[in-house]
């Protein structure tokens, strides 16, 4: 995800951080995301419509204050030092605000009162083909563990394993993680180093909570290729 900044000749609306923020999630240029006609709703039928030019759309979130997704997605906030709504991208279980075109949730007070998720108009044609497992060899930086849900993340510079359940002393082994323990892929969970530098500032380990931190590998590249 590549952050999208208002330029100077844009001034910070409901609109404008609505259109970056798009933008954001999408990794295009502002420029080539349309915006509304005076009088339209943001994400109106403009938006809509070239959306589905993409094959993608604009799915409302009922409750964002209780809302959960493993990607990013819109949300819509309110503060007391502007008079309008404003666009955020929000991220993370629970949620959290990781971009915020015009800085209003740098002071307090602000309040989360709506959001959407882009989502695809048909996942079976949207889902992209896996590569092939690579073979390139890289190194793990940091190792984290959490006793449960919530709580801090500890940094250690080694760990007992065990096949199959995860690492000694962490909430995904003992089953105090915000997701079920024991089911495939719950053991434990991997992010790479340059996805954390990625982020300004950087993700520290009690936002992406996470227990492996690796460097020069490409993770995704490691996820097994289903036979359909």
């Amino acid at each position: 995800m590549r952050e999208v900044t208002l330029p100077d000749a844009w001034l910070p609306s409901e609109q404008s951080t609505f259109v970056a923020c798009v933008a954001t999630i999408l990794e295009l240029p502002l420029e080539d995301v349309p915006g509304p006609a005076a009088g339209e709703d943001v994400a109106g039928w403009r938006l809509q419509r070239w959306l589905g030019g993409l094959g993608l759309g604009l799915v409302p979130i009922a409750d964002a204050t209780s809302f959960s997704w493993a990607g990013p997605w819109i949300g819509w906030v309110r503060s007391p030092l502007v008079n309008e709504r404003r666009a955020v991208i929000m991220y993370g279980v629970p949620a959290g605000v990781v971009w915020d075109p015009s800085q209003v949730t740098a002071a307090d007070g602000w309040r989360l009162e709506g959001g959407f998720v882009v989502a695809a108009l048909d996942i079976a044609t949207a889902r992209p083909l896996l590569p092939e497992a690579s073979l390139s060899i890289g190194t793990i930086t940091a190792l984290y563990v959490a006793q449960e849900a919530g709580v801090p993340a500890q940094a250690v510079k080694s760990v007992r394993t065990f096949a199959g359940r995860g690492l000694d002393g962490d909430r995904h082994m003992m089953g105090k993680g915000t997701f079920p323990s024991g089911v495939p892929g719950s053991a434990l969970t991997l992010i790479e180093h340059e996805v954390c530098v990625s982020f300004s500032p950087p993700l520290e380990a009690d936002e992406h909570r996470r227990n492996v931190v690796t460097l020069g590998i490409e993770l995704n590249s490691l996820v097994p290729i289903p036979k359909l």
